[in-house]
């Protein structure tokens, strides 16, 4: 949905580069790429259905805060065109800036932050939204909300859960379910479901919606999708 001048992030990320060796060591400074053969956001997809591309870099302190950003490439066709704005862009990118406060007190965990979803080819379509979540060993939920969805001044909230199991073989079966409500037109309310196995850097996934059922903007039939992502540790 959003794009980046490459210009500033690469100065970004140098100057963070420059400060990495003043962190202490109970810091972990991490980055990551990622392919996917569709960039599935809640559901529905953010690519039309086409391969995406992703990289991104996080840091996170042990006493629990957090920050990072996250860069994908986007696909909207003219979903998002403006027909009152024959000069309107349509972003191609979508970058995400992320804070917060993420701990574990045994089997129980909490995070609380807050997210940017900019869009730099496009600015009037950022939009920022907050979350908590809750975590007991392998079962999670989580509460997105934000006072303006999409760039449109209209209050969201998006519920959220979640439960990994481990299997034979080393690899992990993920289930999820998810149900986004907007105030100003419930119309476009919808839930959505997946589930995913995953071994090593892969994931195979399987999501569906029931936005079928209402007039929802943005393609919503079930996807599968293949991904692969990695990590890497930044200090070493």
């Amino acid at each position: 949905m959003k794009a980046i001048n490459m210009r500033k992030a690469v100065s970004g990320a140098v100057m963070v580069l420059a400060g990495v060796a003043s962190l202490p060591v109970m810091a972990d400074f991490t980055g990551n790429v990622g392919a996917t053969s569709n960039y599935v956001w809640r559901g529905t997809t953010q690519t039309a259905n086409q391969a995406a591309v992703s990289g991104g870099l996080d840091y996170a302190h042990e006493v629990g805060i957090y920050a990072g950003a996250w860069a994908s490439n986007t696909v909207f066709g003219d979903k998002l065109a403006d027909p009152a704005d024959p000069t309107s862009v349509i972003p191609s990118q979508e970058l995400d800036y992320y804070a917060g406060f993420s701990k574990e007190f045994g089997d129980f965990g909490v995070d609380a932050g807050a997210i940017k979803y900019a869009y730099p080819q496009a600015d009037a379509l950022d939009w920022v939204e907050v979350y908590l979540g809750f975590s007991f060993k392998n079962f999670s939920v989580k509460v997105n909300s934000s006072s303006d969805v999409f760039a449109t001044d209209t209050d969201g909230m998006y519920v959220e859960a979640a439960a990994d199991f481990e299997m034979p073989g080393g690899s992990t079966l993920g289930v999820h379910v998810g149900s986004y409500k907007f105030d100003a037109a419930p119309a476009l309310d919808y839930k959505d479901y997946s589930i995913s196995l995953s071994k090593d850097e892969f994931t195979f996934a399987v999501s569906d919606t029931d936005a079928e059922d209402v007039d929802w903007p943005y393609d919503a039939d079930m996807k599968v999708t293949i991904s692969w992502a990695k990590e890497f540790d930044l200090l070493k």
